[in-house]
């Protein structure tokens, strides 16, 4: 049985249904990018017809670059090239700091 929004679904939860923390961080990949962008991963088309978006990911360039950089790691296709959200926090922690 697959839960959560489809349009942050990771490709493995998209393909077989199983739900993982690294597929939780890809969705944290999504949402990061889509906050710091405003740029959606879907799009809506005619009707109530979802298409994804040509212009996702889009990083904008007043964002720091190793924020880009943890955003497309965590939304790297392949599961073990996903950081954990230890790291993220660590990484985040560090880009606060400066």
């Amino acid at each position: 049985m697959r839960h959560g929004t489809p349009f942050y679904c990771s490709p493995e939860v998209s393909i077989d249904g199983r739900a993982t923390k690294a597929s939780d961080v890809f969705s944290y990949g999504i949402v990061l990018s889509e906050l710091c962008s405003g740029i959606p991963p879907f799009q809506k088309v005619k009707g109530s017809d979802y298409e994804a978006n040509p212009s996702f990911p889009y990083f904008p360039s007043y964002m720091p670059s190793s924020l880009k950089d943890l955003a497309l790691r965590c939304m790297d296709s392949n599961t073990s090239a996903r950081p954990t959200f230890k790291e993220i926090v660590s990484i985040l922690q560090s880009i606060i700091q400066g």
